[in-house]
């Protein structure tokens, strides 16, 4: 038995309230001068704009998502400015000739490797030029590819 049942249930339901709607006229199915449902029209109204809506955000987020890629790529690529000053100060000479890699890619294997530089997943840092000593990295889903000479430590686009 559940709580709140004093006899057993013998398959006949009384219910309290209004008949079913299809036993009332539209006049009846409005209460207090609104009806009570909504109508198919309002209904694909409401799809429309949740689907614009959400079309509209994953774009945003897609965005985004290439934004914090090339941000990545450009705070991997002050590292490595930082990790060949370290490597600079013990050696006489940058680590790395001009198109030597150092890369997060799988499929991209590296070429030179920096004590202490781990290089994020995805991106790739790319050694252009020995004299003077710069750089580029880019994040494979990044839109932006970012340079820097080395001996000044400035990083453009």
């Amino acid at each position: 038995m559940y709580k709140g049942l004093t006899q057993p249930f013998t398959g006949h339901v009384k219910t309290a309230g209004p008949p079913c709607p299809s036993d009332q006229t539209r006049a009846e199915l409005i209460r207090d001068g609104f009806p009570k449902g909504m109508t198919l029209v309002e209904l694909i109204v409401v799809a429309a704009i949740l689907s614009i809506l959400g079309t509209i955000s994953i774009f945003w987020v897609y965005h985004y998502q290439s934004l914090a890629y090339d941000v990545t790529a450009k705070h991997d690529l002050n590292l490595f400015i930082q990790a060949q000053a370290d490597y600079i100060s013990n050696n006489d000479g940058y680590l790395g000739n001009a198109g030597s890699v150092i890369s997060g890619v799988s499929s991209i294997p590296s070429t030179i490797f920096l004590d202490g530089f781990n290089v994020s997943t995805g991106v790739t840092i790319t050694v252009t030029s020995v004299s003077p000593f710069s750089a580029a990295a880019r994040h494979i889903k990044g839109r932006k590819t970012y340079y820097t000479v080395v001996d000044d430590g400035t990083i453009t686009e």
